[in-house]
Order: structure tokens, then sequence, then C-alpha cells
């Protein structure tokens, strides 16, 4: 009100009690449940008005609306009002970044949602169920043996987009959301079996020519039993991933970060799959004779652990001559847009 900003004192059944935000000011004004000025207001508040802060506090609140009432990326919704609300450079410059609002927003959008279940028995609310177009979202609720549950979700739009990719990226950009109650290699067989129903339904088919995962057992068994024609690649990131942890469950961390030779050699290793397939045994004994020089043979346990692991299946990892070598290429699209 004339670019001072109040908050409610007290309230009544058909009326509020306003007071200036600024401490000690005193200046009152009342208005009805629905914020229209009935009286107040007009005397001298003692301090000069802020408009900046009006305009701080309007953007803030209609972001905070929509946090509340839709399920719009808190990022976008952050972006847009800021687009949408011409404030000035000083009002601007004291508003909160997307980062600085987003825990509370977080956690305000939270307070709308369902807790989380204590188990798998439970309602989906309908709204769940639907697109924000009101159409299917949920695509497979099935209960399982010993009190398990399987549910899918994907809009007709997404197994369109699916069920039309030559490429999957597994725990990329889902297409497809599941809730699983583990990672076995029976669950990833029924998920894909009512995908392939689906398909069905659709009279379309289900058959990429490339499937990438990570590397769990479960997944890379399943998939080569569901599509034994699909070329499977390991992530590599996830591959290189495994490498590290394994040099850290080695106590080998520290020796890595201060010998460079061993920390070289290490990095080659994690490199094998950028490599021709068939300069992939090469490499491997290129750096089993280096590693054979190190005092101590600190390289000894990790070169076990990989041809007991990794070797067995070269072409699982061997990304070379692939354009997208990750699934990492996916995730950071999806991070992005849950900003």
């Amino acid at each position: 009100m004339n670019q001072y900003i109040y908050k409610c004192n007290k309230k009544r059944p058909n009326k509020k009690y306003c007071v200036c935000v600024v401490k000690d000011c005193g200046v009152y004004a009342h208005t009805d449940i629905d914020q229209k000025y009935l009286s107040g207001g007009k005397a001298d508040h003692g301090h000069p008005a802020n408009p900046e802060f009006l305009q701080v506090k309007k953007t803030r609140d209609q972001i905070k609306h929509r946090v509340l009432n839709e399920f719009t990326p808190i990022g976008k919704i952050y972006d847009e009002e800021m687009t949408k609300n011409a404030m000035n450079p000083v009002a601007i410059a004291i508003f909160p970044t997307v980062h600085e609002m987003y825990k509370g927003a977080a956690k305000n959008r939270r307070k709308t949602i369902p807790s989380l279940p204590e188990s798998c028995l439970f309602d989906i609310p309908n709204e769940f169920k639907l697109t924000i177009e009101k159409k299917r979202f949920l695509l497979i609720d099935e209960a399982r043996v010993r009190r398990e549950r399987l549910l899918l979700f994907a809009s007709d739009a997404q197994l369109y987009l699916l069920f039309n990719a030559s490429t999957i990226y597994m725990d990329g950009v889902p297409c497809v959301v599941g809730l699983l109650v583990n990672k076995k290699a029976a669950t990833y067989k029924q998920i894909f079996s009512e995908l392939k129903n689906a398909t069905l339904r659709k009279k379309t088919v289900f058959s990429p020519s490339v499937i990438m995962t990570d590397f769990e057992s479960g997944s890379i068994s399943a998939v080569k039993d569901e599509f034994p024609t699909a070329q499977h690649l390991g992530c590599y990131f996830h591959f290189s991933q495994a490498i590290f942890r394994h040099i850290q469950f080695l106590g080998l961390q520290r020796q890595y970060t201060i010998d460079e030779t061993l920390r070289v050699l290490c990095r080659k290793l994690m490199a094998l799959p950028l490599m021709p397939r068939d300069k992939i045994l090469s490499g491997l004994d290129e750096i089993r004779e280096a590693a054979d020089l190190l005092p101590g043979l600190p390289m000894i346990r990790l070169l076990e652990y990989f041809d007991k692991n990794w070797m067995l299946d070269i072409d699982l990892w061997n990304v070379y001559g692939f354009d997208s070598r990750a699934n990492n290429i996916c995730e950071g699209d999806d991070i992005c847009l849950m900003k």
C-alpha cells in the first residue's frame, strides 16, 4: 500500500489487522479477508518507502504460488517469473538466486505431496496416474510374488519416442519410469515383457539396435535374453567409476594422488574402452609391463581384479567408434530439465 509493505498481525472472521513490516513503525491498515483495503495506512511512516522490496515480494509470492500449485521444475518457474516481472536493477540485485530459493521452495512443495509410503502396498492418487494434460501416465501397476510390486509410468508420447528409437539409454532421460523393489534379472525381464506387450497393443515393435546400461548383473542378463540381436554396451562413465572405486578399496587412493606414474597407468586402464577392439589386449600388456616396474608392485591386485571382472566380455565395455559413450549425455539433459 503506497509502496509500503505490511504484514498481517491479527485476523478476525471478516477482517485482517496489518502493520508495517519496519520495526517500531507502528502504522497499521485494515483489510477484508481478500485483502481489499478498508481503513488505515495514511499516517506518516517515519521512514522512506522501498518500492524495490515490493517488486521482490511480488515476484517471490508468484514463484511460491506456482511452486505450491503445479509440478513445473522450480528452476523453470524461477526463470519464467524473473523474465515476466520487469524489476528494476536494484530489485534484481537484491533478489535471491535460484539456488538460494531452491531449498525452501522444494521444502514447501514437499508439504503438498503425499508422504512416502512405508511399503509397496499403497493407493496411487488419481492425479499421479495422469499427465498434466489429463492423459494416461500410469502404464503398469502389477503385484508380483512375495508382496512385490512393479510400477511403470509412461505417456503415449513417451512410448512412441521409445519404440521408435534405435539406441536406448537405460538410466538416461526416462521415456519409461520404473519403480522397482529390486534389480534382479527377472524384474528387468518383466519390464521388457510389459513393454513388448504395449507394442502389440499399439501395433508396432520394440527392437532397438543399441542398448546402453550400467554394469548391473541383472540388467546385463535381461538385455542379453530379451534383445539378443541388439548391441549391448556398458556405460563408459560407470566403467571408469568402478575402476576408481576399486583403487579406493585397495587403499591406493593416496598413492594415486601423489604418484604420477601410478596415476597415469590407472588412467590408461580406464581408457582401454576407448581403444579399437583389436588393440585392447596389447594395450593391457603394455600397462602390465609398466606396472611390473613400479616399486612395491602396487597395481598387482588391481590388475588381478581387472582380469577377473572385465576381461570376460570386452565387447560389453568397448565403446570405440561410438559418439555417445555414456548415459551421462542423457542424464545431463535430465538434470537441466529438473532445474
